[in-house]
């Protein structure tokens, strides 16, 4: 097929053009008269599918009901949407009834039955498919209707029918289909048949082909030079019978109704706290009896280091004279908690215990001379530092250097925090600051999340992508490389995750810090997190490419990429993805670069119009160079300049003013401008 010899022939005023009809999965050709016959006088051949042949339907497709033009599409220039056209082809029945046996929706002599298991899509290209059903009594060797796709059937035995041809009878490729057999989980289709029953939906292709003034086909063969595909819509309902009982009525919409398809799940949800008892990995309670997931307190490598440096003077006297320290103990690069550094969910009393790290290591360098304690005293965290030899120290703390645990319990400070122990004395340090159950640093690498059972959640975190932590402004999106189970002081936590190598700040976010109050049951939309699929200075045409093919199993070649359930798969060939791809390459990278996160669902055209609009194109449906009807980008025209000269006589022009008179001997009107313009980009009348 090629557009340009098609106009060429077309424009002769002594040809004419005739039609035939395809509808996807069906072994047939709907034409509009007898078979055509080529420049020699030689009947055209049927066309073939995996070396199946169509059968030719003579005087069946009525072009009258049909529009011989292409109106184009009905765009919304200042929202970019487009309004598709419709179409309604009326096939006339033969006295065969042969139309009748087509669209019958419980044919009498025909056979279904149920799945009983899964049935992939045919990636591997064999055609072998293995079809289990409750039963294959009746049933012979021939076609097999799955739902839109249409196999052949070579054996029937026992309960197994086995496919040795799939995806028949569809020119456009890759529109083969998948069943899933859990019946927790939504899948279609689930009958099959040896007739087809399932219409809405599938495409229908209308071809037109030049003819010369006997009738003579320019071309030998279908789908020819001079032949073009002048439409192509998706079914909408079963077709129905005309009111004269003869013929019968396919409604269908042109193919851009694909995008108002939904992109995107009612993704995984989660928080930053856990709102419900928390269990290990075997079932058992992991709290301890009378504790609440809120008096749980976060700690990672973030979070587990106590930043500090000793210093010792033999006496008081050179203390306060401010004579040099005999000694220094540096530990301003942080002493780990014990077993803090993974992550992990503790109570204060835990959290003490672990302490003992860095007890030991004041001990260890001051020789027993110092010693350090973390308590609970008076509604808030202390240090306490113990001198026993009389000798004089000064600790310098730093609750500001990152990874410090500090900011967790309440400890602040944005540079050195002096305490001087007296020997044989105690001296504290008291946080000021509120506790958090959670604390997430913006510099953090590793989050917590808790999936709340409440929501609905039956899966893992996907294994890795981006996430949303908050919501609204206050809302940063992380890209994360890995996720693992959250562990405690007993085991895993069921429905306890971390997510590992996080980058934060993505998609022209902030990185932020999150901090849940100790004690807060809830934590507010600050603790929600969303996971969802997300792209970061892509190309909008290629995105748009993604969501609209993806299957989840490569299925559809190069943009075939993302997870399962995400987009509703559509076939490749309905896009013109080779002139997307190259207006991609013609925007400016402004123009053509898009961040974005999808974590709920979005209507896919609604999504593509925005990123287009501001740039005057917008996506429609038409006739392409190479004689195929696909989707594809178009332009926004500029408005166009016009001038309008009009002549006005004294009888139109009306120089009394009812308010206030003037002499009008001096005022003479000779000319009249008007300008007249329309707001392409808000389809209104602009009042300048």
């Amino acid at each position: 097929m090629n557009l340009a010899s098609f106009k060429a022939a077309a424009s002769n005023p002594d040809v004419g053009l005739r039609f035939y009809a395809q509808i996807q999965g069906l072994p047939y050709v709907f034409l509009d008269g007898p078979t055509p016959k080529g420049p020699t006088g030689s009947t055209w051949a049927a066309p073939t599918s995996q070396s199946e042949a169509y059968e030719l339907v003579e005087y069946c497709l009525d072009p009258t009901s049909m529009p011989i033009k292409d109106a184009g599409a009905e765009i919304t220039r200042s929202k970019a949407d487009v309004s598709s056209a419709t179409l309604s082809l009326l096939l006339r029945e033969a006295r065969n009834d042969q139309l009748l046996y087509i669209f019958a929706r419980d044919l009498a002599t025909g056979h279904t039955s149920g799945l009983t298991a899964a049935v992939d899509y045919d990636s591997a290209g064999t055609g072998i498919a293995n079809i289990d059903v409750l039963s294959t009594t009746g049933w012979a060797a021939g076609y097999l209707y799955f739902g839109r796709e249409t196999m052949k059937i070579a054996v029937s035995t026992g309960t197994r029918l086995i496919s040795s041809k799939r995806d028949l009878f569809n020119d456009l490729g890759d529109g083969d289909s998948r069943a899933l057999a859990n019946p927790n989980r939504p899948g279609a289709p689930r009958i099959v048949s040896d007739y087809p029953r399932v219409w809405h939906g599938r495409y229908v292709r209308v071809f037109a082909y030049v003819v010369g003034p006997t009738g003579t086909a320019y071309d030998t063969a279908f789908g020819g030079d001079y032949c073009i595909e002048v439409w192509r819509g998706v079914v909408d309902g079963n077709p129905i019978p005309a009111r004269d009982r003869l013929s019968w009525e396919i409604r269908t919409t042109s193919i851009e109704k694909l995008l108002t398809t939904t992109v995107g799940l009612e993704t995984t949800r989660g928080a930053l706290n856990a709102r419900r008892l928390l269990h290990d990995a075997a079932g058992a309670a992991f709290l301890p009896d009378g504790v609440e997931p809120s008096a749980m307190m976060y700690f990672d490598v973030f979070t587990a280091y106590l930043h500090f440096r000793v210093s010792q003077w033999a006496t008081r006297a050179s203390y306060e004279a401010e004579d040099p320290a005999t000694l220094v103990w540096d530990h301003t690069d942080g002493v780990a908690l014990s077993d803090a550094l993974q992550p992990r969910l503790l109570t204060f009393e835990q959290l003490a215990a672990k302490f003992v790290q860095v007890r030991n290591q004041v001990r260890t360098d001051t020789t027993d001379g110092l010693s350090v304690d973390l308590v609970w005293f008076s509604d808030a965290p202390q240090l306490q530092w113990i001198s026993s030899d009389g000798l004089f120290y000064r600790v310098e703390l730093d609750f500001a250097a990152l990874g410090s645990f500090g900011p967790v319990l309440g400890f602040l400070g944005t540079g050195l925090v002096e305490i001087s122990t007296v020997g044989g004395g105690l001296s504290y340090h008291t946080a000021t600051g509120p506790q958090w159950s959670v604390y997430i640093p913006s510099h953090a690498k590793v989050i917590p999340i808790f999936l709340d059972p409440g929501e609905g959640n039956l899966e893992e975190p996907p294994s890795s992508g981006y996430a949303r932590i908050g919501e609204g402004e206050s809302a940063e999106i992380v890209s994360y490389a890995a996720v693992s189970a959250l562990t405690g002081v007993i085991g895993d936590i069921t429905g306890g995750y971390y997510l590992e190598g996080c980058e934060r700040g993505r998609m022209g976010t902030r990185p932020l810090t999150f901090g849940i109050p100790l004690g807060d049951a809830e934590g507010g939309e600050a603790a929600r997190v969303t996971f969802g699929v997300g792209w970061e200075r892509r190309s909008s045409l290629e995105i748009l490419l993604e969501l609209a093919t993806s299957t989840g199993a490569g299925h559809h070649g190069d943009w075939d990429v993302l997870p399962d359930r995400i987009t509703t798969p559509l076939m490749p060939s309905h896009f013109d993805v080779a002139g997307l791809v190259e207006l991609s390459t013609r925007l400016s990278p402004l123009e053509r670069s898009v961040s974005w996160f999808l974590g709920k669902p979005e209507r896919l055209g609604a999504l593509v119009a925005g990123w287009l609009q501001p740039h005057g194109r917008y996506l429609h449906a038409t006739t392409i160079a190479d004689g195929t009807y696909r989707i594809t980008a178009g332009e926004v025209l500029p408005p166009l300049e016009s001038e309008v000269a009009a002549t006005l006589d004294a009888s139109e022009v009306d120089l009394r003013d009812p308010d206030q008179w003037r002499p009008g001997s001096a005022e003479v009107i000779n000319a009249l401008k008007v300008f007249y313009r329309w707001d392409f980009t808000k389809s209104e009348q602009d009042e300048k």
